[in-house]
């Protein structure tokens, strides 16, 4: 059967990249084998090179099928495209994200891929069904790859020792200790002792910010409970298992974030800035986010990596990316989406998801991403 046409403003798709099923039923994972990264050919057309404005409304102008409204949408891609390209050969080395070669075997749904993951996978956290809130016991078999997702989580340490990284930087915590991931910012367990106790707990991002505020000014190092504090806090979460969810998982998850922001230490005055500009428009350039704090490219750099752990660069392209996502799964057409969270064109955003995920956005979306949601990493 022939596959079917894309609507029209899809983008096109990569040779060898297959169509949505009829009826945009997802098909199987296992239909999909692993996308290799490969560079593009020498003689492939540069999509992402930027088009001076001339150039553009003759293609507009000679274009049947152009609106003002696509003219428009489009010339503002070109725009960020053109200032991310500036951005990646002027700003200081400091800027640049790093091309970290992390590929590791990770396990979908029972079997080995040979996922290629350039720094850390995009995993949503583990919500159960309806959940705004939840807690998770750490379990030695569950252990996920370096990640990053749209939640906020806390980590607690109610027994023994663990070493997280945390971008590029590694933290060891002991009992009583907590530590915070903002949204974007990649985490993984690097090590634990054998009689590790440990709790894992999210908010929805929309909830995180109606009953804490904004998490911007806490640093992810966090702060350590007293005893007494610690005694409470790992029996009240060993009880929200058996609970019916709602405000019975929801206040006392909450109450722990609130803790955290008021006794945490505090971010950089730029690094604070950065967060909450980045966060309400993932789009922005960095031309625009200097401005907007009145900083020097390279002090704002700096300030955000020392609280942060990763590059700002590397952290916008990662909330882009998760914006993406949300505008797919509102419905938006592949292009659109891209557009809407900030890429300057389908090929930038086709580029970072593959980095990010190991496959292609219609590859995930077509089947790929209940698995790599559920990967874990291969035991050594």
């Amino acid at each position: 059967m022939a596959a079917p046409a894309l609507p029209a403003g899809e983008p096109a798709l990569p040779a060898g990249e297959p169509a949505l099923p009829a009826g945009g039923a997802p098909a199987p994972a296992a239909e999909f084998p692993a996308v290799e990264l490969s560079a593009p050919p020498e003689d492939a057309p540069a999509r992402d090179a930027p088009v001076a404005g001339s150039l553009l409304l003759e293609q507009a102008a000679d274009s049947a099928h152009s609106s003002a409204h696509e003219y428009l949408i489009a010339l503002e891609g070109r725009r960020r495209l053109a200032e991310d390209e500036l951005e990646r050969k002027d700003m200081p080395g400091a800027w640049r994200s790093a091309e970290l070669d992390t590929s590791r075997f990770l396990r979908f749904q029972g079997s080995w891929y040979n996922g290629h993951v350039t720094g850390a996978l995009f995993q949503p956290f583990p919500m159960q069904p309806g959940r705004r809130a939840q807690a998770w016991r750490h379990q030695p078999a569950f252990l996920r790859p370096r990640h990053f997702h749209a939640e906020p989580e806390l980590n607690l340490v109610t027994r023994g020792s663990a070493t997280f990284g945390i971008g590029d930087e590694q933290i060891t915590l002991a009992r009583g200790d907590v530590v915070l991931f903002h949204p974007g910012q990649d985490h993984v367990l690097l090590s634990a002792s054998a009689d590790l106790g440990l709790f894992a707990v999210a908010l929805l991002p929309e909830l995180a910010l109606r009953v804490c505020g904004a998490l911007s000014p806490v640093r992810s190092r966090g702060f350590r409970m007293s005893e007494s504090e610690t005694s409470a806090a790992e029996e009240a979460l060993s009880q929200l298992g058996g609970t019916g969810g709602g405000g019975e998982v929801e206040v006392p998850l909450a109450e722990l974030f609130r803790s955290a922001r008021a006794r945490s230490a505090q971010t950089h005055v730029l690094s604070r800035l950065a967060l909450q500009h980045l966060n309400a428009d993932p789009s922005v350039s960095g031309e625009q986010l200097g401005s907007a704090v009145r900083a020097q490219p390279s002090a704002l750099s700096r300030h955000f990596h020392d609280d942060m752990g990763i590059r700002l660069v590397e952290y916008r392209a990662r909330l882009r990316l998760i914006s993406f996502v949300h505008w797919v799964d509102q419905g938006h057409s592949l292009g659109r989406a891209a557009l809407d969270a900030g890429f300057g064109s389908y090929a930038q955003c086709h580029r970072v998801f593959q980095s990010a995920l190991g496959c292609s956005p219609r590859h995930y979306f077509n089947g790929q991403r209940r698995a790599i949601d559920d990967a874990l990493t291969a035991p050594t």
